[in-house]
């Protein structure tokens, strides 16, 4: 059956109008982005002062000293103090920089997440209003690709999924991993084919959405470094070039012992 044709990565029609759509979904997080702000400063200037504090401890502490001890002469305890002052100065600037660092990643991460979401959930409150006939011209798969395009929590599933399959029931055999991958995605009404055969020879697995194209190749008690490197050596995405979407590489690992997805790569 030939590939279906499915358009690109549509390009935005007012890309002024989409910053500002963006940039009102983050302005909400105002406060917030304020606090970023000034931990970033907080963790680059704690950077800063760690390091010009290093020449001044080695010039005028660490060597002083050890030309002392060299010289045979006696050394007390008052003559470490300022070095273990400038120590703690120290450990306390790296502490507030480590602090702001992680401050930054953690507010960043809950500004990034709640803006998808509102992304989303407004989405999705567009659909409800759309009529019957888009969604009988439409596949779910295709209107699930303009939510996401994560393989990687789809193969996380696929895992979970796998591995509550029964021993007994568990055919550990390269047909039968491929099988469950092109039942899963396709009842998700992705376009997806297996055994597909190009110029430079067949990969394993072909899925299109609206927007990417995904090539896949499965490896048994390998590592998804070789299935990539496979897909590369036979330059697989030669093929699929003129379709204007991106193209995903994906290598996957199965274990034939334990009977599910062990790891997989990811290169866009």
């Amino acid at each position: 059956m030939p590939p279906v044709k499915m358009k690109g990565l549509a390009k935005p029609k007012n890309t002024g109008k989409v910053i500002r759509r963006l940039l009102e979904y983050i302005g909400s997080f105002r406060g917030l982005l304020v606090v970023v702000f000034g931990a970033v400063v907080v963790s680059a200037g704690a950077s800063v002062a760690c390091d010009s504090l290093l020449k001044p401890a080695i010039n005028n502490y660490i060597l002083p000293l050890l030309t002392r001890a060299k010289n045979g002469e006696s050394i007390a305890l008052a003559d470490y103090l300022p070095f273990l002052r400038l120590i703690v100065v120290m450990a306390l600037i790296f502490a507030c920089g480590a602090f702001a660092s992680w401050l930054n990643s953690r507010l960043m991460l809950h500004i990034s997440t709640q803006t998808l979401y509102r992304i989303r959930t407004d989405l999705f409150h567009e659909l409800e209003k759309l009529p019957l006939r888009f969604y009988d011209s439409h596949t779910h798969g295709e209107l699930m690709s303009l939510f996401t395009n994560d393989i990687d929590k789809c193969l996380v599933l696929i895992r979970t999924f796998l591995g509550k399959i029964p021993s007994r029931l568990s055919q550990h055999r390269e047909d039968y991993f491929q099988t469950i991958l092109y039942s899963v995605f396709k009842m998700c009404g992705a376009n997806i084919r297996c055994e597909v055969e190009v110029s430079a020879g067949k990969l394993d697995i072909l899925m299109q959405t609206s927007t990417t194209t995904y090539i896949m190749e499965l490896k048994y008690d390998k590592s998804p470094n070789e299935a990539l490197k496979q897909i590369d050596s036979k330059n697989y995405p030669f093929a699929y070039t003129d379709s204007n979407q991106k193209i995903v590489k994906v290598g996957i690992n199965f274990s034939l012992k334990l009977g599910t997805l062990m790891e997989w790569k990811i290169v866009e």
